[in-house]
């Protein structure tokens, strides 16, 4: 297939980028996200450029008399535009040097193959490169095959080095629908939140109630992989039982997943309200399971 950037200030910025970058004997792909989104038809706000043959000191240079820059993350072989939802970064190897999701050496490497550099990614369907000026797209990890099959995959050994992931497959397999591979869902259950910084486990789970089509899909796969019990409010809900005559559908675990699910019919847009309105839908019912009895009539009252 042949990639299409959208019609944004923002793709017009990425193919600057791109026509730069080939001038000066580089290439250029937008990577990622963006290109997942692009070929699901879903539209994509956020770019990201990967750019193979130049030294992070060349692109700066070659773009900062064009482009305002933020170049907090240069070290790390990241550059981003300022005025625009852009990211320039190199291909790069990461190694494990510590626990938790910032534990990595990063060494960026100009001329890394497109293989090894997508390897580092997390899903296969994260990790499809596509040339802005050109449409090609280029899959090393067969991203295409498992976007067509609606299948969530990671891409091989280093998915466990960042727990994050996990958390990551929660929110993706809300957002589009797709079941998680079995061999995903074993190296997923193998893995432990390592002392994941808060903030970052909020973005997640923002994403799971904010952009979720079917977000009991990602509380599912918690439950599946074992890390419901690092969520113990979650976990005691399950088996909790409700009074039948009000609540047919079954337990409390059962009812907040059918409960969450009515969330995407009644967002608004404002992320601070909906947030609000997913949160206390995921939440009405934590204090069930400390006050739910059974009645001698055999009734369940809360």
């Amino acid at each position: 297939m042949q990639f299409c950037l959208p019609d944004t200030r923002t793709a017009e910025a990425a193919l600057v980028v791109a026509r730069v970058v080939r001038d000066a004997g580089g290439q250029a792909f937008l990577v990622g996200g963006c290109v997942r989104d692009a070929i699901l038809g879903h539209p994509a706000k956020d770019l990201d450029i990967e750019v193979y043959g130049l030294s992070v000191e060349q692109i700066t240079a070659l773009l900062a008399s064009r482009f305002r820059l933020n170049t907090v993350g240069v070290s790390f072989g990241v550059i981003k535009l300022s005025d625009f939802d852009l990211d320039v970064a190199l291909p790069r190897r990461e190694s494990k040097a510590s626990p938790g999701h910032r534990g990595f050496l990063i060494n960026t490497v100009p001329d890394l193959s497109f293989r090894e550099a997508c390897e580092r990614r997390d899903f296969t369907i994260n990790a499809i490169l596509a040339n802005p000026l050109s449409g090609e797209i280029i899959d090393p990890c067969n991203g295409q095959r498992d976007l067509d099959a609606g299948v969530l995959r990671h891409i091989g050994e280093h998915f466990s080095e960042d727990p994050l992931r996990v958390l990551r497959a929660m929110q993706f397999t809300a957002r589009f629908g797709f079941p998680v591979a079995p061999e995903t869902l074993d190296v997923c259950r193998a893995m432990t939140p390592e002392n994941l910084p808060r903030e970052r486990l909020a973005g997640e789970w923002e994403k799971l109630l904010l952009l979720g089509t079917q977000p009991s899909l990602g509380l599912a796969f918690l439950r599946d992989c074992g890390w419901i019990q690092y969520y113990p409010e979650l976990e005691a809900l399950i088996g909790c039982e409700q009074n039948p005559a009000w609540h047919p559908e079954g337990d409390v675990w059962t009812h907040t997943l059918h409960a969450v699910d009515a969330l995407p019919r009644v967002r608004t847009g404002k992320r601070n309200d909906d947030l609000l309105v997913a949160l206390s839908v995921l939440c009405h019912d934590f204090g069930k399971p400390k006050t739910s009895v059974i009645e001698p009539d055999g009734r369940i009252t809360s």
